[in-house]
């Protein structure tokens, strides 16, 4: 007579199986291979419970320059990414990206953007502490801290967020090793080199550190102050400021936002580091946005400016937060004296999502000769099936002065088409 097979039966049979053929037979150890499979049950279900996500595509990129060779890429997408459920707090998660060349314009477009076609963009162990509200630590290949002050697709650390029952947030990032680009996206970033941050500046410290504490300020306003830090390379101390009030007598949902954030950069290298490049002791950085907001979209305009220092304000993992999509508006030469006015607007139209920015910056070298430039970025993003998107960009960016960007004027383009499993 043949017996049914129970659900996930399997496992527990042969890994009983396996312990039965090691330790012999008898009373003591059926009574291990019980307590083997009573300890293995919530792993199996660990595993068996875990969320993952695989999507696979291709994107096209060119970017057309007018003082140098223009740039031409394709390549195919195979990404994917799973998390174990918890298991006593604990759950373990991993990523891939794999975009192999389909196409290039010119011998090397391709290299130029992806220093290998597939890489493992997460690898981690992550404990969440049990009742307690965005509260855990994980570590491995993990994704920075959400902050205004680091850049970069992963890195090779920790990075951990504490709330619980505490009425503010404090997240953070501590990475010693970087990636700064690991996309299937549009824009060609591709898939950068994995780079020892220590190597940025001499005498580097070997770990990036970052730090955000959100904390509401009634139901307006929320204050983050975030602080980012490197041994001899620099420490960036800023604070974002968003403000949202409802306006329901314009319709359900719809908000005046404003968003401010102001940093300060000080100059952390070494004397030598410092004199070969003439770095100033500081420098700041200052974005304010302000605009209508809904489910239908959004518009507004903003300013955003550096000041008059010289000093490099995004090496390796630290970021100034440019708010267009190229940002090769400023800076045109190391001084950072830039200056740029924008608009931002969004419109959602049932499954399309459209949007637009456009720019006018001025940068200036510091001998009155001032560089005017403008950027115009369209995005259009379209979810035809539940498992289907297709999303794309188009930017032009000019100059009133060609030698401000050895391509001069340009302009670039891309579209990926996605299917989700």
């Amino acid at each position: 007579m043949k017996l049914p097979v129970l659900p996930h039966s399997l496992p527990t049979i042969t890994l009983s199986a396996i312990l039965a053929f090691g330790v012999g037979t008898g009373l003591p150890q059926a009574s291990a291979q019980l307590e083997a499979t009573r300890t293995l049950q919530p792993l199996e279900k660990a595993f068996r419970d875990g969320k993952g996500s695989l999507q696979t595509g291709a994107t096209v990129y060119y970017r057309d320059n007018n003082d140098t060779p223009d740039k031409g890429i394709a390549f195919g997408i195979v990404q994917g990414d799973y998390q174990t459920a918890a298991w006593e707090g604990f759950s373990l998660g991993g990523g891939f990206l794999f975009a192999p060349q389909i196409w290039e314009d010119n011998d090397g477009d391709y290299d130029s953007s992806f220093s290998t076609p597939a890489k493992v963009r997460r690898l981690y162990l992550r404990y969440d502490l049990p009742d307690w509200k965005e509260t855990y630590i994980t570590g491995g290949r993990v994704g920075l801290a959400d902050s205004p002050l680091t850049t970069g697709a992963a890195g090779d650390g920790m990075t951990f967020s504490l709330q619980g029952p505490l009425p503010v947030r404090l997240t953070g990032t501590a990475i010693s090793r970087w990636i700064d680009d690991l996309t299937s996206s549009y824009d060609a970033n591709g898939i950068t080199e994995t780079e020892q941050l220590k190597d940025i500046y001499p005498d580097a410290g070997e770990v990036f550190l970052n730090a955000n504490l959100e904390v509401p300020l009634g139901s307006l306003l929320t204050v983050t102050p975030a602080v980012a830090y490197q041994q001899h390379v620099l420490a960036t101390y800023g604070t974002t400021a968003d403000f949202a009030l409802p306006l329901e007598g314009l319709g359900e949902g719809v908000k005046w936002r404003t968003k401010g954030i102001g940093a300060y950069h000080k100059n952390e290298a070494i004397p030598s580091v410092t004199a070969a490049n003439d770095f100033d002791n500081h420098a700041w950085s200052y974005l304010i946005f302000t605009g209508l907001e809904g489910e239908q979209g959004q518009i507004g305009f903003g300013y955003y400016g550096l000041s008059d220092n010289t000093l490099a304000l995004a090496p390796g993992a630290f970021n100034h937060f440019g708010p267009l999509k190229e940002d090769d508006l400023y800076p045109a030469n190391a001084r950072n004296d830039a200056h740029l006015f924008y608009t931002k607007t969004t419109y959602r139209l049932s499954d399309l999502t459209l949007r637009a920015n456009f720019g006018i910056g001025r940068n200036s070298d510091g001998t009155g000769n001032d560089t005017d430039s403008y950027e115009l970025d369209l995005f259009a993003t379209y979810q035809m099936t539940e498992r289907v998107k297709i999303d794309g960009y188009f930017v032009i960016v000019q100059f009133d002065d060609q030698a401000a960007l050895s391509s001069g004027d340009y302009h670039v383009g891309g579209a990926r088409l996605l299917y989700s499993f």
